[in-house]
């Protein structure tokens, strides 16, 4: 119960940027990084005027950062926001 109690209070916190989204259109930012064993972790960002709102992040630990790969990421993202929403995606 306990969790389902904060998972509601983040949702209506999130609320107020999600909000915006439809308004004002959202950009999505994916950024990444590759640890010492050269393995890619892929962070990706909704932004708009409000602020940023962490969306995803897929680990390429065992499966090759292919820009299909990339890319099917990207598009779980877009649809995610709704593809009317999204004004830029940035790589």
């Amino acid at each position: 119960m306990l969790l389902e109690r904060e998972k509601t209070k983040v949702q209506r916190a999130l609320t107020r940027f999600t909000n915006e989204w439809v308004d004002c259109g959202v950009s999505i930012v994916s950024d990444g990084w590759t640890n010492i064993r050269n393995q890619h972790l892929i962070n990706v960002l909704g932004v708009s005027a409000i602020g940023a709102v962490f969306i995803t992040c897929h680990d390429f630990f065992s499966i090759s950062a292919t820009s299909q790969n990339i890319s099917d990421l990207l598009l779980q993202s877009i649809k995610y926001v709704g593809p009317s929403n999204v004004v830029q995606v940035m790589i």
